[in-house]
């Protein structure tokens, strides 16, 4: 009897982890048709001095707090650094001594909350959970479930070993 209550007990745990695994999933709230922004641009690299120079030409509004970073193939972060958006100066550059990979990829993203709160003026035109942001490239726009809409450029893999 006392098995087949502690089965029956297993049974139930093992139905309820397998049910709620992926928890409730929201959707991405639809944006007022006049409010979405569409968001566009690259994010470039150079190897020049030892040193890792970022640029990016991303139209995201002045004010925006955004991160730069570079990370491993394993995506692992190996340097980054958070900027606010102020004119077409979007650049940084990162020492090769702080970079111990030989292969890497560099991203400059935006999110809602990830890197400190986002100005008044930015999620007024953004959206809370940046959900009036759209793109034409799919790979550019990410939604999640706890932050809203990430917005990511991407320089794909680079090697730094070659590039000097």
């Amino acid at each position: 009897m006392k098995k087949n209550i502690l089965l029956s007990l297993i049974m139930i745990l093992i139905i309820v982890a397998v049910a709620g695994c992926g928890g409730p999933k929201t959707e991405r709230p639809a944006p007022a048709s006049f409010d979405t922004k569409k968001i566009s641009g690259e994010l470039t690299y150079e190897i020049k001095d030892n040193k890792l120079m970022l640029k990016s030409d991303a139209n995201l509004r002045d004010g925006t707090i955004m991160r730069f970073s570079v990370e491993s193939v394993l995506g692992k972060q190996l340097v980054f650094e958070d900027v606010t958006k102020n004119g077409d100066n979007l650049a940084v550059q990162f020492d090769l001594s702080q970079i111990s990979d030989e292969s890497v990829y560099c991203f400059l993203t935006a999110a809602p909350t990830l890197y400190g709160k986002q100005p008044q003026e930015v999620t007024d035109a953004y959206g809370k959970k940046f959900e009036n942001l759209y793109s034409d490239n799919e790979q550019t726009i990410i939604w999640t479930n706890s932050e809203g809409v990430i917005a990511i450029f991407s320089t794909g893999e680079i090697n730094l070993k070659d590039a000097e």
